[in-house]
């Protein structure tokens, strides 16, 4: 197994954070817009949810640094067993243009990352390139 050279190792880092509750209430079904309209519900909600604040490449897995309950965290998820997929699609009430990233291990997501943390388009693109080149190395 040939090792993913350092100088061709990304990170792919946030630049805001968001009040989840502001957004994702239509995952709440029917009661969602209570909480979407109830402040209270806003620290909780914030605790709760994992952050993800950067993902980087390292010779045959991938480093997730997120936050949750107030503690830094990381997670490392061997490349061989890992599926990102790339999603694309429009949301006209709060981005005409909305990219959400998957990362799936065993048919299950483990993680997203958007357009609302401050990733774009071609930050999503170039990262999946080299996730694919550091993969294709691991299988080798």
């Amino acid at each position: 197994m040939e090792a993913y050279p350092i100088s061709k190792m990304k990170t792919i880092s946030t630049k805001k954070t968001y009040w989840k509750y502001l957004w994702d209430y239509p995952h709440f079904a029917v009661d969602g817009v209570i909480v979407y309209e109830a402040p209270p519900f806003a620290p909780l909600d914030k605790f709760m949810s994992p952050f993800t604040k950067s993902m980087q490449l390292q010779e045959d897995e991938l480093q997730v640094h997120y936050v949750k309950w107030c503690c830094k965290r990381n997670m490392s998820i061997p490349l061989q067993e890992l599926v990102i997929k790339l999603y694309c699609y429009q949301d006209d009430f709060r981005f005409p243009e909305y990219y959400v990233l998957k990362l799936i291990v065993n048919g299950k997501v483990r993680h997203e990352l958007d357009h609302r943390d401050g990733y774009t388009k071609e930050t999503l693109l170039t990262f999946m390139e080299d996730f694919a080149t550091a993969k294709n190395a691991c299988l080798q």
